[in-house]
């Protein structure tokens, strides 16, 4: 299971994740990974299997 979400922002934080480590705690072993797509520029861990992605990561190859 991946989670997805997309926020209309510049910068994240880790209350963007709420939504993603809810997912995670119920979906126990079925979860892989969990991505916050959003509008700045850098990819950014936020802890096991989460992350900060820009929106520009889906189509760059």
């Amino acid at each position: 299971m991946i989670g997805m979400e997309i926020k209309f922002a510049d910068t994240v934080s880790s209350k963007h994740f709420k939504g993603l480590r809810s997912l995670k705690g119920s979906a126990k072993d079925r979860f892989f990974k969990g991505f916050v797509l959003y509008t700045g520029a850098n990819t950014v861990p936020f802890g096991d299997d989460l992350f900060a992605l820009p929106v520009s990561a889906i189509w760059a190859a």
